[in-house]
């Protein structure tokens, strides 16, 4: 057993297969973003999106900054987490210190003709309300974690806030952003070449707290206490756990 902050376990193990390193909420938050706006998103985005109508809201998921990574044309639409900022620790009970973070969303569609990018702007709307409504019901149908032992999961997916490890998450404001970035492949060093990219940058809010295993207190061993006279009559004997 271990401590835990939020979802990452302390002290730190080793990754399991496809988490995300040091930061597990982010690869929990990026999976279950993912399943929902590819179930519930697709029949809008596949009208605007007609050039490739069986086109994925997401086909790939980054847990870092785009402006940090590679990635190519190919690999769009495609969602961005990272944490922007963290707040300093507070203790708001005895055994409840707690942590709040900022997280930021990007979801960067590919560069669009003009003539198309008024239509494909309307549709940040449309995945800031998605997700908005997901994290409300903190559950989905078509996110379902292999192993989930939860009765409801078959039916109402998993519970997200249970394999993210948070105790409140927020989707808060959103705008249209446009970003200037190097894509693998692209060759220009010149920022007025390179292409723009026009998507949903959204802010979300997450707390997390510290949870201790009270386990590593218990003994680990036990203690026979054998009472007797000072002349060896054994009046009883208790094992002491």
């Amino acid at each position: 057993m271990s401590d835990t902050f939020g979802a990452l376990s302390l002290p730190l193990a080793t990754p399991a297969a496809g988490e995300t390193v040091g930061d597990p909420l982010l690869g929990v938050t990026l999976s279950f973003f993912a399943a929902v706006l590819n179930a519930s998103a697709p029949a809008a985005w596949r009208a605007v999106y007609k050039d490739v109508p069986l086109a994925a809201v997401v086909k790939r998921v980054f847990p870092t900054n785009a402006q940090k990574t590679s990635f190519t044309n190919a690999e769009l639409p495609a969602l961005f987490l990272f944490r922007e900022s963290v707040s300093d620790p507070e203790r708001i009970a005895e055994d409840w210190l707690t942590r709040e973070s900022i997280l930021r969303l990007w979801w960067i569609p590919p560069v669009a003709i003009i003539d198309k990018r008024e239509l494909r702007s309307a549709m940040n709307n449309a995945i800031a309300t998605v997700l908005l409504a997901a994290v409300e019901r903190n559950r989905d149908p078509a996110w379902k974690v292999v192993g989930d032992l939860d009765p409801r999961a078959a039916a109402e997916g998993s519970d997200f806030s249970a394999f993210a490890g948070w105790m409140e998450f927020t989707i808060g404001a959103w705008k249209p952003d446009t970003l200037v970035l190097q894509v693998t492949g692209e060759t220009s060093s010149q920022t007025a070449d390179q292409p723009r990219y026009e998507g949903l940058s959204l802010a979300c809010k997450v707390t997390e707290r510290l949870v201790e295993d009270l386990g590593r207190y218990a003994p680990t061993q036990t203690t026979r206490l054998t009472v007797q006279t000072p002349d060896g009559l054994v009046l009883g004997v208790s094992d002491l756990t």
